[in-house]
């Protein structure tokens, strides 16, 4: 086994941040989801459902959250998916220039996917 360059651990390094911000990003929606549920509130699967819906149950005044609840949501929750969203999902562009640039980038292992059953 070749012992790994610089820029390949760059790479690799940037491979496992985005990883893991993405499962952060589906366990915060998951968080959320079984939040819901206990208020009777239920919302499919997925980090875009979870994105797109928040915010109109937030502005719902009949959904049967409590204002306790409301804002923990929306200054929290929203606000941390959307950081999670924007640092996990949206490399840095300079960070993509030194991965396409490096020589030896074909030899870095490809980040794992999760299963996405297709419906």
């Amino acid at each position: 086994m070749q012992v790994k360059t610089v820029e390949q651990q760059d790479v690799q390094a940037l491979h496992r941040l985005r990883e893991a911000r993405v499962g952060e990003r589906t366990a915060l929606c998951n968080q959320v989801r079984g939040l819901l549920g206990e208020y009777g509130i239920v919302l499919p699967k997925g980090v875009s459902a979870v994105r797109k819906r928040l915010p109109e149950l937030l502005e719902d005044a009949e959904n049967g959250l409590r204002n306790f609840l409301r804002p923990l949501l929306e200054v929290h929750i929203f606000c941390e998916l959307s950081t999670l969203h924007m640092s996990g999902c949206v490399p840095d562009l300079s960070c993509l220039a030194a991965c396409r640039a490096c020589p030896s980038r074909a030899r870095v292992p490809k980040p794992k996917r999760p299963f996405v059953a297709k419906r």
